[in-house]
């Protein structure tokens, strides 16, 4: 073994020793039976209810939107041809687009092959082409706005979480004329929490910012017709751009942006990460428009999905299960100790049938790990039950109060 193969397999190994290392389950997903799927792992019953998907509406499996992937593949092939710039821009593109543009009443819309990489793109391309620009990020942002800030080379400032004060201080301290972006997300996917949207743009306008807005586990669920948490903001204080994600309240693949003409095309001339990847395929596009243009028209799924959201979080409290504090359809249950929060998972999967990812550090700080779930719209209330019944005995059973195991960083749990 080489001394690089050596080398990745010993920090490979501190992963595993500190609960760290990421297991993929292999799921046969049914389209008329989700949120089960099926699963032929060894030690893993057959039919798993999954309790973690970011399909939060159900709309990759809607009728509608199968059809519409169905249909394209048939008449336009699997494949778009390349990159946008080459050969790759069909006219399933340019209609999402508009419709995305439509969506958000801007002016213009650009699609990406995921929400991470519109992130990468945008912060990446608009950090980089103001001389001297300073970017003002959120400390919880996703790692895709950290990478885009990175790749920017623009100097950076974090601020705390959801604080407007410590955001204004910041500000405050830098030059008025000097280049400013603020990013910010509307929901953090990891908390479940919604920020203060409406005052950060304020904030940020007051100080001659451009403001980016992450709308991606907003989108399709908040808002009038699904638009997302600034739909209801005043125009004035609307961000200058807006990032969404075609793959969790939408269904289907992919990220996208919203904005001025100005912007957008900046992006799409400066964005190196459009102009050399592969677009979208013509179905991808197809299914994510017909799913769009179903939330825009129909509030039954959302209503449902924040319905059983509220449910689970009350059934979770009333089985004093730690969860927490959270206005949206993400549930996280504190768990504290990777540990402890690997087992608990393997546990839910192997016995019950029941798919909770644990999510452990780097994804979260060391000492907030979590479970993290979601009841879909698909779920119903005798799953919501079950999934609550397994957790109860998964915890009664480790004989462990959640205040304990946030203290306690050696547990150790023998695996089922």
């Amino acid at each position: 073994m080489s001394f690089y193969d050596e080398s990745l397999k010993h920090q490979l190994e501190e992963l595993k020793q500190n609960s760290n290392y990421r297991h993929f389950i292999e799921l046969s997903k049914e389209s008329d039976h989700f949120p089960h799927a099926i699963t032929a792992q060894e030690h893993i019953p057959e039919n798993v209810m999954v309790c973690c998907s970011l399909d939060y509406l159900g709309m990759g499996h809607h009728p509608k939107v199968v059809s519409a992937a169905i249909e394209t593949v048939k008449k336009s092939g699997v494949s778009s041809g390349g990159s946008r710039n080459l050969s790759g821009t069909c006219y399933q593109h340019v209609e999402l687009e508009q419709e995305l543009a439509d969506f958000h009443r801007r002016d213009s819309a650009l699609v990406l092959n995921s929400g991470y990489l519109a992130n990468q793109v945008a912060v990446s391309v608009l950090g980089s082409r103001f001389e001297d620009c300073i970017i003002f990020s959120d400390e919880l942002n996703h790692a895709s706005i950290i990478e885009g800030v990175r790749a920017s080379r623009s100097d950076k400032v974090i601020y705390k979480h959801n604080d407007i004060s410590d955001l204004e201080l910041k500000l405050s301290a830098v030059e008025h004329d000097r280049p400013k972006i603020v990013i910010f997300e509307s929901i953090y996917s990891m908390e479940g929490d919604i920020a203060p949207v409406r005052e950060m743009l304020i904030c940020a306008k007051k100080y001659g910012a451009l403001t980016i807005l992450n709308e991606v586990h907003a989108i399709g669920i908040f808002g009038e017709g699904g638009r997302g948490i600034a739909n209801d903001i005043e125009s004035q204080y609307q961000p200058d751009l807006i990032i969404g994600s075609l793959s969790k309240g939408v269904g289907a693949f992919g990220g996208y942006l919203a904005g001025s003409k100005t912007l957008v095309d900046s992006i799409r001339s400066f964005g190196y990460g459009l102009i050399f990847t592969s677009s979208l395929p013509p179905s991808v596009c197809a299914a994510a428009l017909a799913s769009i243009r179903h939330i825009r028209s129909s509030n039954e799924e959302r209503e449902r999905l924040l319905s059983n959201a509220a449910f689970l979080k009350q059934r979770l409290g009333e089985e004093n299960l730690r969860i927490m504090p959270s206005d949206t359809h993400i549930v996280p249950v504190i768990v504290g100790n990777s540990k402890l929060c690997n087992a608990i998972s393997k546990r839910l999967l192997r016995e019950f049938g029941i798919y909770a990812v644990a999510v452990n550090f780097p994804t979260v700080p060391w000492g907030t790990e979590r479970l993290r779930l979601v009841a879909t719209a698909r779920h119903t209330k005798e799953m919501i039950e079950e999934l609550v019944t397994a957790l109860k005995i998964c915890f009664a059973e480790a004989s462990l109060s959640y205040s304990e195991a946030l203290q306690c960083e050696d547990l150790q749990l023998e695996e089922a």
